[in-house]
């Protein structure tokens, strides 16, 4: 039986309309940063470069982990990842507490602003994914297709775990509509193990998205 749930870590499974009226505080990260004093750089912004790459093992890699780990507890680590242009995508695995019994670890990206004045961003970021949407969708094939969908995964639900089977992940942009069809494996509410789920990213011309995922139980062999 298909049944559909709220996912917890803040997934969306139903559909959710990131267009909705905005509120009487935006988010911190499509507001405009304060000027910066005149000794100091101004915070990074993310340019126009579209350009996939992996995180190398490098000191660039070294200097964006420091700069990530000031800012995470005692049980979590964060792992480089990937990178489109300036954005680097950083992977926080948080560690379970120790005195609760079957806890599991969790799984959150988070993706640096790469500058003079690094800045950090929680994921999901609906300005980030409308930046790259925007950039993206009149060239899409500037990143390779899986790549392509994986970035627009991340930055709209903040967590990774794309699958390739049932199907590999599609892109179809048609009369304004980019419909972004996937599967990805997420921690089992009911049980100590992964469930797989099918889901549609819908975005419009506006680069609004709306996100409907459906559980389809356990990982098939």
């Amino acid at each position: 039986m298909i049944l559909k749930r709220l996912v917890p870590l803040g997934l969306l499974t139903m559909v959710v309309c990131m267009s909705c009226s905005p509120t009487s505080k935006p988010p911190r990260d499509s507001q405009i940063a304060e000027s910066a004093p005149a000794d100091e750089p101004p915070e990074a912004t993310w340019g126009d470069d579209m350009t996939f790459a992996f995180i190398l093992d490098n000191d660039e890699a070294e200097e964006i982990l420091t700069f990530v780990r000031a800012t995470l507890g005692t049980r979590q680590e964060a792992y480089r990842r990937d990178k489109v242009g300036n954005l680097a995508f950083i992977e926080i695995i948080t560690m379970p507490d120790p005195d609760v019994m079957h806890g599991e670890r969790t799984r959150q990206y988070v993706a640096v602003i790469l500058g003079k004045k690094p800045r950090l961003v929680s994921l999901p970021d609906k300005a980030l994914f409308a930046h790259f949407a925007k950039k993206v969708r009149p060239n899409p094939d500037v990143i390779e297709s899986e790549d392509r969908i994986w970035t627009a995964m991340v930055l709209a639900t903040g967590v990774g775990g794309l699958e390739r089977k049932p199907a590999p992940p599609t892109w179809t942009d048609e009369n304004g509509t980019l419909v972004i069809h996937y599967y990805r494996h997420i921690p089992d509410p009911d049980d100590y193990d992964l469930m797989v789920q099918e889901c549609t990213l819908t975005v419009d011309t506006n680069q609004d998205y709306t996100l409907e995922c459906i559980d389809l139980g356990p990982p098939s062999e």
